[in-house]
């Protein structure tokens, strides 16, 4: 499928439809383009996966100048624009965020806008140029951070968004094999908690 942006690019995306009735929808953010990010990474097909059995509709969606989407790198900042075109997509249907790296910071931006639940895998703290901004969701939130992360610690991640993320004993910033799995079913179990009666 496509999504058109505010500013006329027209972007990649995949919809992933879980067996049954969804009872929400999750908008999926890849971790930085220039860096060879895009919606295709392994560990966001496992995300997506584990969000579907779940019940959840699943987005994934390549920014601007990222695989077949129009447009170049925005610098961090233009990317805003692509993950709004990708929530509208979902327009009247309660949406969770959730983003890997760069597309963390994408998520935190908007979150804090919006309020929206977000699961934030390994999201990269520093400032500088060709990152999102940095911001805090005003919303439910999720870390989810390997214990040998090269570029973010659990310690600066529970400073900064006061909530105790979910590590991952041996795990790094990229989620491989078995630590992807276990990242995709902690973000599965707190999405199923935020869509939930009870707590909508």
């Amino acid at each position: 499928m496509n999504l058109v942006t505010s500013d006329g690019l027209t972007l990649e995306a995949v919809l992933d439809e879980p067996d049954a009735d969804a009872t929400g929808a999750v908008v999926l953010c890849h971790p930085h383009p220039q860096m060879g990010g895009s919606m295709h990474a392994p560990f966001l097909e496992v995300v997506a996966g584990a969000l579907c059995r779940s019940g959840l509709r699943v987005l994934r969606f390549n920014t601007r100048g990222t695989g077949g989407s129009e447009g170049a790198f925005g610098g961090g900042t233009e990317e805003a624009k692509d993950l709004e075109a990708a929530c509208n997509a979902f327009e009247g249907t309660p949406t969770a965020l959730a983003g890997w790296s760069f597309g963390a910071r994408l998520v935190m931006a908007h979150a804090a806008q919006s309020g929206a639940p977000a699961v934030l895998f390994a999201p990269v703290l520093r400032e500088g140029s060709g990152m999102p901004p940095l911001a805090r969701p005003r919303g439910p939130v999720l870390p989810v951070v390997g214990a040998r992360d090269q570029f973010v610690s659990a310690a600066d991640v529970e400073e900064f968004f006061g909530v105790a993320p979910v590590v991952l004993p041996g795990c790094d910033h990229f989620f491989i094999g078995r630590f992807g799995e276990q990242a995709a079913e902690a973000a599965a179990s707190f999405l199923t908690q935020e869509f939930s009666p009870a707590t909508s």
